[in-house]
């Protein structure tokens, strides 16, 4: 009881491991004292902080039982995926996504997953997931920004674009110049020639 009072005080998560298991540990506790009520307000505050948790081996079927019941209640899933892939994050917590779909336990109630990614719009977006079901979710990042690699014969070439010079290109292993990425293109922009000075 001290351990969750002290690494739960004021909203601040302290130590998340330990406060998983201290909430698991009381809650089994109060299960085997017959305090099933006690059981599931623990296990229901356990699946808050980590909405996929599952026990380990040798927990008794009934304890599993009482934790599937609350889980029931309490938890939903989405079905997420990203193209191109990446991280994101979901209510500010870090995931990575993959462009195939993947499914992941959250608390019923509304969220939002954000992905911001350099050269590609922003995306920032509300969903609601429902206790005991799925909803999908299928995010697209669009891209407006492209990058060009200027690679110069020989360096120490000036690159400049739109009237403004980007510097000098420098030394590479070999003859060439090691490459110059210019990261902040607009989508269809078209270069002419005329790029490098010294060329």
């Amino acid at each position: 009881d001290r351990l969750i009072a002290v690494l739960g005080a004021g909203g601040q998560v302290q130590r998340l491991d330990l406060l998983l298991q201290a909430y698991e540990l009381r809650g089994r506790s109060r299960f085997a004292l017959n305090d099933t009520a006690g059981a599931e307000q623990d296990f229901s505050a356990l699946l808050a902080l980590n909405p996929g948790f599952k026990f380990g081996d040798g927990i008794s079927p009934k304890v599993v039982d009482v934790l599937n019941a609350v889980r029931r209640l309490t938890i939903g899933q989405v079905v997420l995926s990203l193209t191109p892939a990446g991280d994101v994050q979901i209510d500010g917590r870090p995931v990575s996504l993959q462009a195939e779909p993947q499914t992941l336990d959250l608390l019923a109630g509304e969220h939002q997953v954000t992905a911001v990614r350099s050269s590609y719009r922003a995306i920032a977006q509300k969903f609601t997931v429902i206790a005991g079901d799925s909803v999908t979710l299928a995010l697209t990042l669009e891209r407006v920004l492209s990058t060009l690699a200027v690679i110069s014969i020989p360096a120490e070439v000036e690159v400049v674009l739109d009237g403004a010079s980007r510097g000098l290109t420098v030394k590479g292993d070999a003859e060439a110049s090691a490459p110059m990425m210019l990261t902040d293109l607009p989508i269809g922009a078209r270069l002419d020639q005329g790029l490098l000075r010294g060329l």
